[in-house]
């Protein structure tokens, strides 16, 4: 009876203890959030590649390894960091990031018929423009802070056009981690400005070749 007791109980706590991490481990109360692109409305309507656009790769971009994981993280003013359990990435930040530059720039470097696409060795383009992200999160949640180093390069990767660093500050619109997104979106549609901007300024000094490369 002793040795079955002992048993009892040992099982029982083992149950108790695998309910107690499942429980810990449980995300069913998250929430889910993915970065928004730039409105077409901002922009101007975005019209169809001829013949003629120029292909630009965008890529890589990259971001710190303390912000790529599920869970979206907030700067207190204190230079802590505070990760957010239920409030989610519904994918790779990182990803999400790249995605929404790609989309961006597309939107808004279609009026000088230039095309882009996701960088992918292969595949040609005329120029490649790559993004390092040092910090992309808010403080308190009231400001985005968004710094980033970008670069454009000619097709084959191996001339540098550009060089820019970028320090981007947007204010949060109200409270709550919906907000804080949003204002993420809108540092990175002007990071993609910016970006837009450089890339209109490399290829009216660095003109296109019949051969489709850069002079």
């Amino acid at each position: 009876m002793k040795i079955f007791h002992g048993v009892h109980t040992a099982v029982l706590a083992a149950g108790c203890a695998c309910l107690l991490f499942s429980g810990c481990g449980t995300t069913s109360g998250s929430r889910f959030y993915t970065l928004p692109p730039v409105q077409q409305t901002t922009a101007g309507t975005k019209t169809a590649p001829t013949d003629a656009s120029v292909m630009i790769g965008v890529g890589p971009v990259t971001i710190p390894d303390y912000l790529d994981r599920p869970q979206i993280v907030v700067r207190s003013s204190h230079n802590g960091l505070l990760v957010s359990e239920f409030n989610r990435w519904a994918g790779s930040l990182q990803n999400d990031t790249g995605r929404v530059v790609r989309e961006n720039l597309d939107v808004l470097l279609a009026r000088d018929d230039l095309s882009v696409t996701s960088w992918r060795r292969g595949i040609p383009s005329v120029y490649r423009v790559s993004v390092d992200v040092s910090r992309f999160e808010a403080i308190d949640e009231k400001i985005v802070v968004l710094r980033a180093q970008w670069a454009i390069f000619g097709g084959d990767g191996a001339r540098v056009l550009l060089v820019h660093d970028s320090d981007i500050r947007e204010e949060v619109r109200g409270g709550g981690i919906e907000q804080v997104v949003a204002a993420m979106g809108r540092a990175l549609e002007s990071l993609s400005r910016e970006v837009a901007q450089g890339v209109r300024g490399v290829k009216a000094a660095v003109p296109v070749k019949a051969d489709g490369k850069t002079g």
